[in-house]
């Protein structure tokens, strides 16, 4: 069974794929839809330092507590950016990245600088007090009046550090078993995301396009659903790479230091093993 991790945007929260879920889990994938600290549910725990140090945090270790291998990340918008740098730390243990009208950041550069002067005036007109404001209802492309409201109704405030701060370190690692696959949601003309399909072609992504609004999983779960699921069901055999050099994180585990690392306050352990023992 194909497993799925599906990274949601800015302002956002594994609620905006309520809808998609049910719709993967039918064809006979196996979907996350984990929120990300600050986020939705989690929104309580929103600070000014939350940004994409803590992002990576959430997504390894979600991924480590799961057991998830050769898994499709799946990243909407700013959460492309979080799909890329996932790739990135866990390349063992992804199998495919699709990036949803993803931001394309390349390594060390913020979204803000990945997105251009059209995107930072974006996010400096939305900047109060170290938060950006959601956008405008009309950028997600979401035209329902009862979508509108409930969608309207569940968006929070994201920290700046988001857009202002780099995802990715290095960049995917040149022997990175990953199928690649962008998704533009056509409907919406944007040179902004167009721009970032571009760059992701440059990756060896293949460009598909929908003809939605920027949110399918809201406004058009089903179509979503259908373009996925061939795709998924395409992918070639997951070929892990092999690790190399002494005790890893979360971000990259050996299986052999597995269950050594359940605790994080057994680490330090590691290092006092003999490669038997470990």
């Amino acid at each position: 069974m194909q497993s799925v991790v599906l990274i949601h945007g800015a302002f956002t929260g594994g609620w905006i794929w309520r809808r998609v879920l049910p719709l993967l889990r039918r064809e006979g994938f196996e979907v996350h839809a984990p929120t990300l600290t600050g986020f939705g549910e989690r929104s309580h725990l929103l600070s000014r330092e939350t940004g994409p140090a803590l992002t990576m945090q959430d997504l390894t270790n979600f991924v480590f507590h799961e057991n998830l291998r050769g898994f499709v990340a799946l990243g909407h918008s700013l959460g492309g950016a979080a799909a890329l740098a996932l790739a990135e730390r866990m390349p063992e243990r992804v199998r495919g990245v699709v990036l949803l009208d993803g931001l394309v950041p390349a390594p060390g550069e913020s979204a803000a600088e990945a997105g251009g002067l059209p995107f930072r005036a974006m996010i400096q007109a939305g900047s109060e007090g170290g938060l950006v404001r959601p956008w405008p209802l009309p950028a997600f492309g979401i035209h329902r009046e009862d979508d509108k409201a409930w969608f309207s109704s569940l968006l929070c405030p994201t920290p700046a550090a988001f857009f202002k701060d780099p995802f990715l370190r290095h960049g995917l690692p040149a022997d990175a078993a990953t199928d690649r696959l962008y998704l533009r949601c056509a409907a919406q003309p944007s040179s902004l995301l167009d721009a970032q399909a571009e760059r992701a072609a440059k990756m060896g992504f293949t460009r598909q396009e929908m003809d939605t609004g920027h949110c399918p999983m809201v406004s058009a779960p089903f179509a979503l659903s259908e373009t996925l699921a061939p795709w998924l069901r395409g992918l070639r055999p997951h070929a892990a790479p092999v690790l190399s050099g002494g005790c890893l994180s979360p971000a990259g585990l050996s299986d052999a230091r597995r269950l050594r690392h359940a605790c994080p306050r057994r680490r330090a352990a590691c290092a006092a093993l003999s490669p038997t023992q470990a």
